[in-house]
């Protein structure tokens, strides 16, 4: 049988090697004796016993004036096997009198093998880029979302995904896409600088820059600075850098995942940002609940503290319309006004006012959580 990859760029091995010999006929053969590319192309889909006798020996066979009468379908020239990891692919044979042509020959058999291991290198770069897509499908397809598709294709990129996941988006300094190429240089380098795990992390390119699903994460903090600081030889920088929430499921990396690409399509948040709830965001998106809950509980404690029972139905009804006041107003059958009003104090005691929108969201969502479960802090 052909090997897949042989049988594709045959012709074109044949195409690009024979300008070193001289423009001398080149055939490749398979293992059943076939030739399947050839610089004279009359002689493709014909049989080659010389092949034949190569694939069956393993050995370099040479036919001389001699002996081609032995040999149907062949003419003179020297027919050496090609191996790749000890397993047999085909032979490559070149024309002419084998006392003249050996030097060739020889070169002719290392352009072949550089050339296949390019073109299989190629392959498996094309394949992976395409398991890198399907994964990028899959984090941005919310309702359609399929956990084991998504460990699956990791698989298949050689690492080990395990829950909880850290999803972090970085923006780099390049104004087109990430070329295969380029991005074999930024993962080599991510891995060479121990911020991502190849056997255990995911790195995936965006239109943007690149997404990376950090499994066990330990030290975010750390983490993230790496990242700020993380450059190529070839100067390919990270620009801009945001991590999600340590995700339990598929559905919550959704969510987390469309966090940190809010988080850089708003602007960076940068450590100490004069905003604190929004500092907090960005530095604990890694945090457990028990740290969230922590940092929210004195926010929902002041909130019941007013004993006001429009307070809870305003935050449902921001969360639920995305803060748009007028729909707010006639979800909640109040004047625009007096929406305006209760939502501004709810803010100013959460220390939310000044706070970019995904900040808010984030913290009221979980005031609202913490507060739906009964447990409110006195």
């Amino acid at each position: 049988m052909t090997n897949p990859t042989l049988l594709k760029v045959s012709q074109s091995i044949v195409d690009a090697t024979s300008n070193y010999v001289q423009g001398r006929t080149i055939n490749i053969i398979n293992p059943e004796g076939i030739i399947i590319a050839s610089s004279d192309s009359a002689r493709i889909g014909t049989f080659h016993a010389g092949g034949l006798e190569v694939a069956k020996t393993g050995r370099t066979v040479e036919i001389t004036t001699e002996n081609k009468a032995s040999y149907k379908g062949a003419k003179e020239g020297i027919n050496s096997p090609l191996f790749k990891d000890g397993e047999f692919l085909g032979t490559v044979g070149i024309y002419g009198n084998p006392d003249e042509v050996r030097e060739a020959a020889a070169l002719l058999s290392i352009c072949v093998k550089l050339y296949l291991k390019q073109a299989q290198s190629i392959e498996r770069s094309l394949l992976q880029k395409s398991h890198r897509d399907e994964i990028l499908e899959i984090l941005m397809s919310e309702n359609n979302a399929d956990p084991l598709q998504l460990l699956n294709k990791a698989t298949a990129l050689g690492a080990n995904l395990v829950f909880p996941l850290l999803p972090i988006v970085c923006t780099l300094n390049k104004n087109s896409s990430i070329s295969i190429s380029e991005y074999g240089i930024i993962h080599h380098a991510l891995c060479d600088a121990h911020i991502v795990n190849r056997n255990a992390d995911i790195v995936i390119e965006y239109p943007k820059g690149i997404i990376i699903l950090k499994s066990s994460c330990q030290n975010p903090e750390q983490f993230l600075d790496m990242l700020e600081s993380f450059s190529t030889p070839a100067g390919i920088k990270v620009t801009a850098v945001a991590a999600g929430i340590s995700a339990q499921d598929i559905h919550s990396l959704w969510y987390s995942l469309h966090l940190a690409q809010r988080i850089i399509d708003t602007g960076k948040l940068q450590k100490g940002d004069a905003a604190k709830p929004d500092h907090f965001i960005f530095t604990c998106f890694t945090t457990t609940s028990q740290e969230v809950k922590t940092y929210i509980s004195p926010k929902l404690q002041a909130l019941v503290s007013l004993k006001s029972p429009w307070i809870f139905p305003t935050i449902e009804s921001y969360l639920i319309h995305d803060g748009k006041i007028q729909a707010m107003a006639d979800d909640l059958g109040i004047h625009k006004n007096t929406c305006i009003y209760r939502l501004d104090k709810i803010l100013n005691i959460c220390d939310l006012k000044n706070c970019r929108e995904y900040t808010k969201a984030f913290l009221l969502a979980n005031i609202l959580s913490l507060y739906s479960t009964g447990n409110v802090p006195v």
